[in-house]
């Protein structure tokens, strides 16, 4: 597992491209995927650690 988890600006962009293109399945949540309140980013992680 990789989290990234660093500034306000979603990096990691090409590296989340190469996981996928490896075959691994990728989740990109919180203001990765669009910029919102904390709670929102926090439901959506409790979701993906159900997925697991």
């Amino acid at each position: 597992m990789v989290v990234l988890a660093v500034g306000q600006k979603p990096y990691g962009l090409e590296l989340i491209k190469e996981i996928k293109k490896a075959g691994y399945k990728v989740t990109v949540l919180g203001d990765a995927k669009k910029p919102r309140k904390f709670i929102d980013a926090t439901r959506e992680g409790f979701y993906a650690g159900l997925d697991i």
